[in-house]
């Protein structure tokens, strides 16, 4: 008799095919997700065949069937996939993995049953042919196993599993491959692009647009690599194609949303490339886009693929008051720079690229010493992705806003004045980057969960010459009237005189010795409801002076959630 494993999350689904096989005399096994499925077929049980469905909770059945492929389960016995609605780049996916077969549901059960025997007996008649007789099946792979239980298990494991899950598109390798060559032309490029006619589109209808500024109407790519210049239609197919690639790859359920995570990344390339061509570096600029798109897929990738640990770092983050960046060096002793760094050297993209993401997150000081060939670009990369925090652009996977050092635009070679230019037309840039990207809906998804709120804010004792203040950024942003005080003398008038709901103070700008009389002033006044101090090591041992929302930390960087997200 023979035996099938089925694999899905809906119970209903693996009832209604179990009884159709036990109905043609197979021996059902079922798995309600690929973890369960995985220990099945490394056991003991005998398994025929396997129909796995596309999308589950945890790991989805594409990381299933690369897992499948790496141990040669595949070999051994037929894998049929099922899907009510995989998309495109899903669909590109199982291609490249090869399953015997690529149903939709709703699945005719009798198709499935035809599809699997007719296999069967094909494998059956070959190996008869071949002198090796017997049943075709599973009888555990103990010997070659793959991890896709979330654990994290080193860099190198961690990359093998997402190169065997998380396969190069091939339009990606084929423009890697006409990159590194010395007689790549205008033609080369157009030749690639055209493979795909909505890409095509797309970027006709960006070059054409306010984002580019072009003398006479673009009507096809060749004359758009021409006149934009090779590296801006590069990067554009590149930003393009990995998007679409990458958004599509795994939904884990955690702390890090995947959307926001995405609308935060497009937000910093848009942003990062306005500053550039601002600087007339039109060149980088387009190279400080595609490291924005990609800076953060390293976070990505570690929830994706080792989601049991990336909760730890997630939690940790929280906890401590940290970046995910800290969190990581604590708990895995890697950063998501590094992973995405080593992933896209894999996937031969272009070294500037990857110097920039591997250096994002810096310090002024770790930029100064490193052998990096585009200081500047790294630290104009850091800049952007402060500043869209500030801005409550997506979300990075916390919620701190951290102000900008001095050092920072010193490195980068920029002013606040600068800065405050490219946000000026920072908005239209990303409404058609959304348009060309294919991704307008996240757009309408942020300004539909915006909270706009009114009233007065209060910001006590930041240097305007330490660099920018996020909070005042994202206060502002969020609809708030923001007064900063310089002089503690005047901070109980300001209290009194325009009754903030939010009051931020850096701390460490106050005697010790002044600083529970402070608190006391605060608490008095009545009406403040958020508080966010900003100071020392006896600041982030602060408890909550009796204020409905607080934070107190040690570093230049508070919770946007407690100043309003």
């Amino acid at each position: 008799m023979p035996s099938i494993l089925i694999v899905d999350d809906d119970p209903q689904i693996r009832h209604f095919l179990k009884r159709h096989f036990e109905k043609a005399n197979w021996k059902v096994y079922q798995a309600g997700d690929a973890q369960s499925a995985l220990q099945t077929l490394q056991s003991k049980t005998k398994v025929h065949a396997v129909v796995i469905d596309v999308r589950m909770p945890g790991p989805s059945g594409i990381v299933l069937l690369g897992a499948l492929k790496k141990i040669g389960v595949d070999k051994q016995v037929p894998v049929v996939v099922m899907s009510g609605a995989a998309s495109r780049e899903e669909e590109e996916l199982l291609v490249s993995l090869n399953p015997v077969a690529y149903l939709r549901k709703p699945v005719d059960p009798k198709e499935l049953i035809q599809t699997l025997e007719s296999h069967l007996e094909k494998s059956r008649v070959t190996r008869v042919q071949n002198g090796a007789l017997g049943s075709h099946a599973t009888h555990g792979t103990a010997t070659s196993r793959v991890d896709i239980s979330g654990n994290f298990e080193g860099t190198e494991k961690l990359l093998e599993l997402v190169s065997t899950c998380l396969t190069v598109p091939a339009i990606i390798d084929k423009l890697s491959d006409a990159i590194e060559s010395d007689t790549t032309g205008a033609e080369d490029i157009a030749e690639i692009a055209r493979h795909d006619p909505s890409l095509t589109s797309r970027i006709l209808k960006l070059v054409n647009s306010s984002f580019y500024t072009t003398n006479a109407e673009i009507v096809d790519l060749k004359t758009a690599v021409v006149r934009l210049g090779f590296d801006t239609v590069k990067n554009l197919i590149l930003s393009a194609e990995l998007f679409q690639h990458l958004r599509s790859c795994g939904n884990k359920p955690g702390d890090l949303d995947k959307e926001k995570l995405w609308l935060h990344s497009i937000a910093v390339a848009v942003l990062a490339r306005r500053i550039g061509i601002n600087l007339k570096k039109t060149e980088e600029a387009e190279t400080y886009f595609v490291a924005g798109m990609l800076h953060d897929i390293g976070k990505a990738l570690l929830h994706e693929y080792a989601n049991n640990d990336y909760m730890r770092v997630c939690d940790y983050a929280r906890k401590y008051q940290s970046h995910l960046y800290e969190a990581e060096r604590h708990i895995l002793q890697i950063t998501h720079c590094a992973i995405a760094g080593q992933l896209l050297e894999r996937w031969k993209l272009p070294a500037q690229i990857r110097e920039l993401i591997v250096h994002h997150h810096g310090s002024p000081q770790q930029l100064q010493r490193a052998a990096i060939g585009d200081r500047r670009g790294a630290a104009l990369l850091a800049i952007a992705d402060y500043y869209v925090a500030m801005l409550g652009l997506g979300s990075s996977g916390h919620d701190r806003i951290c102000d900008v050092e001095t050092a920072y635009l010193d490195i980068a070679g920029i002013s606040k004045a600068d800065i405050q230019e490219a946000v000026s037309t920072f908005h239209a840039d990303f409404v058609l980057t959304l348009d060309f990207l294919g991704a307008s809906e996240l757009l309408t998804q942020y300004q539909s969960s915006i909270i706009r709120r009114q009233g007065n804010a209060v910001i006590a004792g930041f240097d305007p010459a330490h660099g920018i203040c996020a909070s005042s950024i994202y206060l502002s942003h969020l609809g708030y009237r923001v007064l900063h005080v310089d002089n503690f003398n005047e901070f109980p008038r300001a209290l009194s005189s325009s009754k903030p709901k939010v009051v931020v103070v850096y701390e460490y700008t106050v005697p010790k010795d002044e600083r529970d009389t402070l608190m006391e002033v605060i608490k008095l006044s009545g009406g403040v409801e958020r508080l966010a101090l900003i100071g020392d090591g006896e600041t982030a041992k602060r408890k909550n002076p009796g204020i409905p929302l607080f934070a107190a930390s040690a570093k230049a960087s508070t919770s946007a959630s407690v100043l309003g997200a």
